[in-house]
């Protein structure tokens, strides 16, 4: 039975890996979002597109997250903070195609997405598991 459990817990533990892997590739990349969002004001106003594309990408590592988030068994309160993180990234998008007054919540909620991200992180490295954390 041992050798049973051990081949079991191969699969979560790499599932747990690649989530936190994820978990850190969107906190990083709110934090090139921010760089983006400067060189386009402060150096070369053209780069706003780039700064668009990259901000779509996050999706693709949300919506990975949440599919190890509910096929992995992890956590539930995990699943919870990547949905929350997609709901945030889709009044991103809608914000910034507005314009106008609805545009200012843009930058706030990018500092919500950011504080998301990195609370991700922290529990994704801290949840409880028999197995222990990472």
């Amino acid at each position: 039975m041992i050798a049973g459990r051990a081949v079991s817990t191969r699969p979560r533990r790499a599932v747990r890996i690649a989530f936190c892997a994820l978990a850190w590739v969107f906190a990083l990349g709110i934090v090139l979002q921010v760089m983006l969002a400067g060189v386009s004001l402060f150096v070369d106003g053209n780069r706003w597109r780039l700064h668009a594309n990259v901000g779509h990408s996050f999706l693709l590592p949300l919506l990975s997250m949440l599919l190890l988030s509910v096929l992995g068994g992890l956590p539930r309160r995990l699943g919870w903070l990547v949905l929350a993180a997609i709901s945030l990234m889709m009044i991103q998008g809608a914000t910034a195609a507005m314009g106008g007054w609805p545009a200012v919540v843009h930058p706030v909620n990018a500092m919500l997405l950011f504080w998301l991200s990195l609370d991700i992180v922290r529990q994704a490295h801290n949840f409880d598991s028999p197995e222990g954390s990472l």
